[in-house]
C-alpha cells in the first residue's frame, strides 16, 4: 500500500513525533526515556494482528485518541498487559504500589499515550500543513479485536473501507526497553489524502534539492 519512499517518508514524520514524546517524557518522570519506530506499514483490520505480531486473544491495555480535522481518524498507543506493567513501573519507579497496579497502570498509561498520540499527531499536522481538534483519550482494556472495534466505530472507520497506520514504538527508559505499537485508523478518504499530503511534500523538498 506504500513506497518505499512514502514509507520512509513517513516513518521521518512520526519518528520525530515520538522523540519529542520521549523528551517531554525524560522532564515529566526525571529519567532519560529514548523512544524509535523501527517498523511502519499500512494494513487493514483484517491482518493488523500478523503485522503487528499481536495473536487475537491476547490481552492488551490500550489509550486511544480520536481526533477531527481535514483528516478523520484514531490514534491508539498499543501494549500488552505485561509491557504495560512494565511500562509504567519503570516510569513510577520507587513510587510504583503493586496492591494498586490497575490504578496506577490507568493513570501512567494515560498520560503517556495522550504525550505520545498528540506528539505523532501534532508532527503530522505541522507537517502537512493541516490542524486537528482532539478528543479526550480514553484507556481501555481488552483483546486486539476488541480494542479495534470500540475506536473503528468511534472513528467511524469501518472494516471494509479503512486503512491502518501500524508503528512498532520502542520505549527505552534507562537500560530498559518496553515494546508497544502506535495504531492511526483513517478511513480511506483520510487515508488517500494523508498520502497525497506525503507526496507533496517529497516532492517539494526534492524541487528545494534541485
Amino acid at each position: 500500500m506504500l513506497t518505499r519512499e512514502q514509507t520512509g517518508t513517513l516513518t521521518e514524520i512520526i519518528n520525530a513525533g515520538v522523540k519529542k514524546a520521549g523528551s517531554v517524557l525524560s522532564e515529566l518522570v526525571g529519567r532519560q526515556v529514548r523512544m524509535q519506530v523501527p517498523l511502519l506499514g499500512v494494513t487493514d483490520f483484517t491482518n493488523l494482528h500478523d503485522c503487528i505480531g499481536i495473536d487475537n486473544n491476547l490481552q492488551l491495555v490500550s489509550v486511544c485518541q480520536q481526533f477531527h480535522g481535514t483528516m478523520d481518524g484514531y490514534a491508539l498507543l498499543l501494549l500488552s498487559r505485561e509491557n504495560g506493567d512494565a511500562l509504567t513501573q519503570h516510569l513510577i519507579g520507587e513510587g510504583f504500589d503493586p496492591s494498586a497496579m490497575d490504578v496506577e497502570r490507568e493513570e501512567a498509561l494515560r498520560e503517556v499515550g495522550n504525550i505520545l498520540t498528540n506528539s505523532v499527531l501534532g508532527t503530522i499536522s505541522n507537517t502537512v500543513g493541516h490542524r486537528f481538534e482532539y478528543q479526550v483519550p480514553v484507556y481501555r482494556q481488552g483483546t486486539l479485536p476488541e480494542i479495534i472495534g470500540f475506536s473503528s466505530c468511534d472513528a467511524s472507520c469501518s472494516v471494509g473501507d479503512s486503512h491502518t497506520l501500524y508503528a512498532r514504538a520502542q520505549f527505552d527508559i534507562d537500560d530498559e526497553r518496553v515494546v508497544g505499537s502506535i495504531l492511526i485508523l483513517l478511513t480511506s478518504r483520510a487515508f488517500k489524502l494523508l498520502i497525497e499530503m506525503v507526496d507533496g511534500l517529497r516532492f517539494k523538498v526534492q524541487l528545494r534539492q534541485q
